[in-house]
């Protein structure tokens, strides 16, 4: 679990450092809009608690009020627009084991049987522009 945020979280620093500065304006924009009070959105994730908090921390965007208490329990990230963690979606239904969080890929088995493919995890996400593998796989995770 440890390696999987270590990962996760260099994804998010190396997409955010490898960005142009009209990417970076463009990305900073919609963060501010997605965690103001007028936003009505609602954000999907997947064990994002880390990447939440690095955006954040990137922007200087300041926390709130946590609507959703689970991203908040234990140092987790308060959010002003609704959060759904797929993840504890997951664990509710009963996927993974006891005392062990699933991973994407075993929610993804379990609920649909389908495998997905994580070759570009660890790939160089710094690096410009992006392969068209690495946006497939952006996309599906």
């Amino acid at each position: 679990a440890a390696a999987a945020a270590a990962a996760a979280a260099a994804t998010v620093t190396g997409a955010v450092a490898g960005a142009g500065v009209e990417e970076r304006a463009e990305l900073e924009s919609m963060l501010r809009w997605l965690f103001s009070r007028d936003s009505s959105a609602v954000l999907l994730g997947y064990a994002c608690t880390q990447d939440l908090r690095m955006l954040m921390n990137d922007f200087g965007i300041a926390s709130a009020t946590p609507v959703d208490s689970t991203l908040s329990e234990g140092g987790g990230v308060a959010v002003r627009c609704p959060v759904v963690d797929f993840q504890h979606l997951a664990v509710a239904r009963g996927c993974g084991t006891v005392g062990a969080s699933p991973s994407l890929r075993s929610t993804v088995q379990y609920f649909s049987g389908l495998a997905l493919d994580k070759s570009e995890q660890q790939s160089r996400w710094e690096l410009r522009p992006l392969s068209e593998s690495q946006f497939r796989y952006a996309a599906l995770d």
